[in-house]
Formats: C-alpha cells, sequence, structure tokens
C-alpha cells in the first residue's frame, strides 16, 4: 500500500525500540518508551526542507499514528519536526 501525505504534511516510520537490554533483559511493553525519531517515507507536495530517507526527530506526541503491516508509522506536519539527524 503507497501512502502519499497531502501539502505539508511528512510520513515517517517510527524506528522500533529493541525490548532486549545489552545486558539481555527482555522488558515489558510498559517499559519501552515511544521513539522519537524515525525515517521520512514519503513528503507531501509544499514540504520545503525534508526528503524522503532523512532521519528526523520530532516530540513524543506529535503527529497521528498509524499502523501498516504491522509497522508503526506517523503522519507529522513539518513544522511537527524539531530537526533532522545528519552523520
Amino acid at each position: 500500500m503507497k501512502l502519499k501525505p497531502l501539502d505539508k504534511n511528512i510520513l515517517v516510520k517510527v524506528e522500533e525500540e529493541s525490548k532486549k537490554t545489552t545486558g539481555g533483559i527482555y522488558l515489558p511493553d510498559s517499559a519501552v518508551q515511544d521513539k522519537t525519531n524515525g525515517r521520512v517515507i514519503s513528503v507531501g507536495n509544499n514540504v520545503e526542507y525534508i526528503k524522503p530517507n532523512d532521519v528526523v526527530v520530532f516530540g513524543k506526541y506529535s503527529g497521528d499514528e498509524i499502523i501498516i503491516n504491522n509497522g508503526k508509522y506517523k503522519i507529522l506536519k513539518e513544522s511537527e519536526v524539531l530537526c533532522l539527524l545528519c552523520d
């Protein structure tokens, strides 16, 4: 399924956090915090600064979460993106 955001919206795939610590302990779902970064999948026509494949940081409660094919995605406004992660 393809999704194309409209206007100044972007579609971000939220990167899953590991439920296993470096010491080998598995964490319950209640202990794992929501991720606040992800990879941009597609952007709307009027988005100026963000391109597909960029890694972005956004607020914990920003955007609307959707689940497609067991993957977590967020639809964010361009203004909800706090910064780009650069190498």
